[in-house]
């Protein structure tokens, strides 16, 4: 009886290790990435003014959010709305009634009221990045489009561009403020990184192998069952050991949060309609033979395929340490039986 309350015990504790690994890499692919609107004031007026992109930062076109720092169990930025008292809107700009700040300018994906976000303090240039602008009610007028942006390839649902010297991390909003500057209310459309598509792609083979990992250790536990001395001792330091590689497999995995749902990372709902609407653009006649198009492509089929054989692959150490572990004990135990049948 004792000896099945540690084994349940062992199970959990193990069940508990791979949640809070798991949870910890969660938690830091979920915070939204912020950046925030610097106040400028009007000499003339002395007013204080946000750029109109400043409006709907959270993902819904509409609003003003502000970071405040928070203290407690939930320390950190915090983005809270702002009292549509407290501002203005005019055609070019948010005029601000009570200053308080910082006021958030873009995000990398949508949050909530109250969610933890990352306040970004620099942005770097990424050199021949391609955007992605998919208009699911159809086509839309671009001739107010920045200047830096060159379009690639363009049919009635969607269109492909060269930002030149565009800034990372990818932000909706910003891409959207660059491709409609005068706009006001939100536009039906969805912006999306290429660049940030292929970084997802990649990040696949490792999230399997550590899911095949994290498999192979439970099996592992299942196989233990009934061992004892050396034997146990030998599945336990390899349970340990895959615990250890599902740690570095998962803090190696920086998955792009621009394509990450809302609230639930397991949301796989999310992740259907956003890639099944890229895809589609893909496939369209004058996007489909884009180098850079067809770079995506390949590299999400090979990647794809690669981590569904990492998954079995990931459990395949666990089975080899058990098998290693039953050949090495079973032929320690065999000079004793020998021994006594002598």
């Amino acid at each position: 009886m004792k000896r099945n309350c540690l084994r349940v015990g062992s199970l959990l504790f193990l069940l508990l290790a791979l949640l809070t690994i798991l949870a910890h890499r969660v938690e830091v692919w979920m915070l939204p990435q912020v950046e925030t609107a610097s106040i400028q004031v009007e000499e003339s007026t002395g007013v204080s003014y946000l750029p109109l992109d400043a409006l709907g930062a959270d993902g819904s076109g509409q609003g003003l959010y502000q970071v405040v720092q928070q203290g407690g169990w939930s320390e950190g930025a915090v983005a809270l709305p702002v009292d549509p008292g407290e501002y203005t809107v005019l055609p070019d700009r948010v005029v601000l009634e009570i200053c308080q700040g910082p006021y958030i300018r873009y995000a990398s994906k949508g949050f909530r009221a109250g969610d933890l976000v990352e306040v970004l303090s620099s942005s770097r240039e990424r050199e021949d990045e391609y955007w992605l602008a998919v208009f699911p009610s159809g086509t839309l007028s671009l001739e107010e489009a920045d200047r830096t942006l060159v379009v690639e390839g363009q049919s009635a649902g969607c269109a492909l561009f060269l930002a030149q010297g565009a800034q990372q991390p990818f932000m909706p909003g910003r891409a959207l403020a660059k491709l409609f500057p005068t706009q006001i209310t939100p536009v039906d459309c969805q912006v999306y990184s290429l660049a940030e598509v292929e970084d997802f792609f990649a990040c696949l083979p490792y999230l399997c192998a550590a899911a095949g990992l994290a498999v192979g250790t439970l099996l592992l536990w299942v196989w233990s069952w009934k061992l004892r001395g050396r034997a146990l001792a030998w599945n336990t330091a390899w349970a340990a050991a895959l615990l250890v590689a599902v740690f570095f497999l998962l803090q190696g995995v920086a998955l792009p949060s621009s394509l990450l749902p809302r609230g639930n990372v397991f949301d796989f709902s999310h992740y259907t309609q956003e890639f099944s609407r890229i895809f589609a653009a893909f496939a369209e006649p004058a996007l489909k033979q884009h180098s850079a198009v067809q770079r995506v492509q390949s590299l999400a089929n090979g990647q794809t395929a690669l981590a569904v054989a990492l998954v079995p692959g990931g459990a395949l150490p666990a089975l080899l340490a058990a098998i290693a572990g039953r050949f090495l004990f079973a032929q320690g135990r065999t000079p004793t039986a020998l021994a006594g049948k002598a």
